[in-house]
């Protein structure tokens, strides 16, 4: 049996097995396939790179404390109720919906694609993950850029462009340049990254667990990018909404995942007030 078909079984084996957030027990997989891949006969190279990252990170190299542990999340113990009859969601049918985020998002969420996932709709955040839980497509809006302590970062311009160009600055990034585009008619601002090979862990924790580096925050919440994740950052400045980020991410690098999102990310709206 070869490596990617033993991958694909032991993907196979947690899906058929797992019942809460099965997206967890994914991230786990590739999480750990990464680190395994990392660790092996590379620590001159996580000691420079660890050096890059404290020079980016702070005016010193002094250890960072470490994060506290957060409480597993709600949605990896209880599954959650139709999404129709939870809070912030609003269903219109025909796979159509209207999550209250400061600006109200409607969202055509096309098949393959679930609606509310994860933790479900807040006041300033929605997903939706693919079925195969391999990728997915978060909304933020009233988003800053992250500091190292998972806080808003300093000195960065709170504007769609001032957080694309802070994006692509990030040393333990693989960054594109950031390139001028429009979604719902705003224009705004592209970047996909991934992490550097060989950088060590990151200093935040994202998903209640997976240390990670921190890129967004948003009224003490952070995301960030861990493990062999890949991702498109879609910044722009909304009207009630600040700036906003459309996040469209997947594992293994898998950028044809990537590419499957943009049908989900076409699907966004943001309806006039």
């Amino acid at each position: 049996m070869t490596t990617d078909s033993r991958a694909r079984a032991a993907v196979d084996d947690l899906w058929a097995h797992t019942v809460a957030h099965p997206e967890e027990g994914l991230a786990t997989l590739f999480v750990t396939r990464a680190r395994r891949r990392r660790r092996a006969g590379l620590g001159l190279a996580l000691a420079a790179a660890a050096a890059v990252v404290v020079a980016w990170w702070g005016l010193d190299s002094s250890p960072a404390p470490a994060p506290a542990p957060a409480p597993p999340p709600p949605w990896a113990q209880h599954p959650r109720a139709d999404p129709c009859h939870t809070q912030f969601v609003t269903c219109l049918g025909g796979r159509t919906y209207v999550f209250g985020l400061a600006a109200p998002v409607r969202w055509h969420i096309p098949r393959g694609y679930a609606a509310d996932s994860g933790a479900g709709a807040t006041a300033l955040m929605v997903e939706s993950y693919s079925e195969s839980k391999s990728s997915g497509v978060t909304v933020m809006e009233h988003v800053a850029a992250a500091s190292r302590g998972s806080e808003a970062a300093n000195g960065v311009v709170r504007t769609a462009q001032g957080f694309a160009d802070w994006l692509a600055s990030r040393p333990f990034l693989t960054a594109s340049t950031p390139q001028h585009t429009t979604i719902d008619g705003h224009d705004a601002w592209h970047v996909r990254v991934s992490l550097r090979p060989h950088v060590p862990d990151g200093p935040g924790v994202c998903t209640g667990r997976w240390q990670c580096y921190p890129i967004t925050y948003q009224a003490g919440a952070i995301t960030g990018i861990w493990g062999d994740m890949v991702a498109d950052y879609t910044a722009f400045d909304l009207p009630g909404g600040g700036t906003t980020v459309v996040w469209s991410r997947a594992f293994g690098h898998d950028t044809r995942a990537l590419a499957r999102n943009e049908a989900s990310v076409a699907g966004l709206s943001w309806p006039s007030r």
